[in-house]
C-alpha cells in the first residue's frame, strides 16, 4: 500500500463458527481472526479497520527491520499489521492478559506466519503478582472496573515492566492499557533513554488516571525533559501540536489518542 493513501476496506468474511470469522485487515494486509460478540471487533468486520487516523498514523512510522511493542494489543489489529511492515526481519512483541483474545491472536499469528510477533500473555505493571481484569465485550480490558453490565472477571498475571522486558532495541511503542498506562512509565523512561529515535502512539486517559491517584503533569514533564513533543491525533488524520499545559488541563472522560515524539 502507498503509504499516503491511508486505510482503506474491507475484504470478505468467513464465518468459522457462531461466534468467530476470518477476514483481512484494510484491504492489503493480514487475516485475523474475529470474534463477534465483541463490539469493537464487530467494527473491524463491518470496516476492515479500527481507528483509521491512528492507524495511518502508527503505519507512517513502522519501517522494515523495526522493533515494536504492542502494550494491550487486545484482538491483535496492530500487531498483525505491524508484522507485516517490519517484515521477517523485524519484531513485534504484542502484550495481552485478556484470555479472552488470545486463542484468535494465536490462531492469526499461525495463519500469516508471522514468526515475528511473540505475543507475551501478561499485563505490564509495576508489581509481580495476579490481578483482576475486568472485561468488557464494548471491547476493553481494565484492571480498574468499569462497571459496566456484561464485565467479564478473569484472574490475570502481572509483571513489573522494567523487569520483565530488559533494556534492548525499540523503534515503536503502541500503548493502549485503559487507563493503566501510569503503572509502566518506569518501564517505559527505561526503554526511551536507550533508544533515541523512540516513537510512541498512546491513549492519553487523565480522567481515569486522576481517578486512580495519578497526576499527569509528572509523566508529562519527564516525557519533555527528554526532548519529547505531543501531538494530538485528530479523527481526520491531523497532527495538532499540543503543549504540557494543555494536556495537564484536557478534564474530559474520553481519552485522547497523541503521538509523542523527538524532533527528527
Amino acid at each position: 500500500m502507498n503509504r499516503k493513501e491511508g486505510v482503506k476496506c474491507v475484504s470478505p468474511i468467513e464465518h468459522i463458527d457462531d461466534n468467530t470469522v476470518l477476514t483481512k485487515l484494510l484491504t492489503f494486509g493480514p487475516s485475523i481472526y474475529l470474534d463477534k460478540r465483541d463490539a469493537l471487533q464487530n467494527l473491524i468486520i463491518q470496516h476492515g479497520f479500527w481507528e483509521k487516523a491512528v492507524t495511518d498514523v502508527f503505519l507512517s512510522l513502522v519501517k522494515p527491520g523495526m522493533t515494536v511493542l504492542d502494550i494491550g494489543a487486545n484482538c491483535g489489529y496492530y500487531s498483525l499489521l505491524a508484522a507485516m511492515y517490519v517484515g521477517p526481519h523485524g519484531k513485534v512483541h504484542a502484550f495481552e492478559p485478556s484470555p479472552l483474545h488470545h486463542d484468535n491472536l494465536m490462531k492469526s499469528i499461525a495463519k500469516n506466519g508471522f514468526n515475528q510477533i511473540e505475543l507475551h500473555k501478561v499485563a505490564l505493571t509495576n508489581i509481580d503478582g495476579e490481578t483482576t481484569l475486568y472485561i468488557s465485550r464494548l471491547g476493553g480490558a481494565s484492571i480498574y472496573n468499569p462497571g459496566l453490565p456484561g464485565t467479564i472477571e478473569a484472574k490475570v498475571k502481572t509483571v513489573v515492566f522494567t523487569e520483565y522486558f530488559p533494556k534492548q532495541k525499540v523503534d515503536i511503542i503502541k500503548i493502549d492499557i485503559d487507563g493503566s498506562e501510569p503503572l509502566i512509565m518506569d518501564g517505559l523512561f527505561q526503554l526511551i533513554d536507550s533508544n533515541d529515535n523512540i516513537q510512541i502512539i498512546m491513549e492519553y486517559c487523565p480522567f481515569i488516571w486522576r481517578g486512580s491517584g495519578y497526576q499527569p503533569l509528572p509523566i508529562l514533564q519527564r516525557f519533555a525533559e527528554r526532548g519529547f513533543n505531543f501531538h494530538i491525533i485528530r479523527h481526520d488524520g491531523t497532527l495538532v501540536p499540543a503543549t504540557i499545559e494543555q494536556l495537564e488541563t484536557y478534564s474530559e472522560p474520553a481519552h485522547l489518542d497523541l503521538k509523542i515524539g523527538r524532533s527528527m
